[in-house]
């Protein structure tokens, strides 16, 4: 969840977002099992394990600094073609998506419901701070997409998906567009490139290292047990 950074050690409003929580006519959570992510929101995340939420899901941040740096990070690594593409043509962005979250036959109804949220996405207000990649190896088959996050000049950029067609994997194309990625926040004159992932997902945490992002403490979900 996302909380102003002047309250996050303010225990009123912990308590007002706890009673939120706990009230599923407040239209949070409904009764039972829930998970929150409140990183860096102290005073919420000290009500809450005294409330008997429990902690979850270890994440870990990784970063990429960029401040100071002349090179394109994309200099880096296995060369392969990058393509930026729009709410117009996101069908082969959402098919790799879709293969590296979720595998399987993708339904020609299904793919076009994603489609179009996909694109209502890419059309929406925050358009203009993000840019969509998809990743072609030497065959030109699609093998890789992310989408990046821009804050701002000066400010810390997201990553945010990123995953490699399930047909593809193993051969260095996760850290390709990762990098491909990072060089897009650059020039979007983003201070760093910053993502979050599991750490019981070995592949993406060896993907990240691979790239050159550093590694920091893990975070934790909270979860009400049911």
């Amino acid at each position: 969840m996302a909380m102003d950074p002047t309250a996050r050690d303010d225990e009123a409003v912990g308590r007002e977002i706890l009673r939120d929580f706990s009230d599923p006519e407040a239209g949070v959570f409904g009764p039972g099992e829930a998970t929150v992510e409140a990183t860096g929101a102290q005073a919420l995340r000290h009500l809450l394990l005294q409330e008997g939420w429990v902690e979850d899901e270890a994440w870990i941040p990784y970063r990429y600094g960029l401040r100071g740096r002349s090179e394109d990070p994309w200099s880096a690594g296995a060369r392969v073609r990058i393509e930026s593409v729009g709410p117009e043509s996101g069908k082969q962005w959402v098919r790799v998506h879709w293969s590296a979250f979720k595998g399987g036959r993708l339904d020609p109804e299904v793919e076009k419901r994603f489609t179009d949220r996909w694109a209502t996405m890419a059309r929406g207000p925050f358009a203009g701070l993000a840019r969509h990649l998809i990743a072609f190896d030497d065959q030109q088959n699609p093998v890789a997409v992310t989408t990046v996050w821009s804050a701002g000049v000066g400010r810390p950029g997201l990553i945010e998906p990123m995953g490699v067609h399930r047909d593809h994997r193993g051969r260095g194309f996760g850290a390709a567009i990762t990098r491909a990625g990072v060089t897009a926040l650059k020039r979007m004159g983003a201070s760093s490139a910053t993502v979050n992932t599991e750490s019981s997902n070995a592949a993406a945490n060896s993907t990240y290292a691979a790239a050159g992002f550093i590694s920091g403490a893990a975070n934790y979900d909270l979860k009400r047990p049911a």
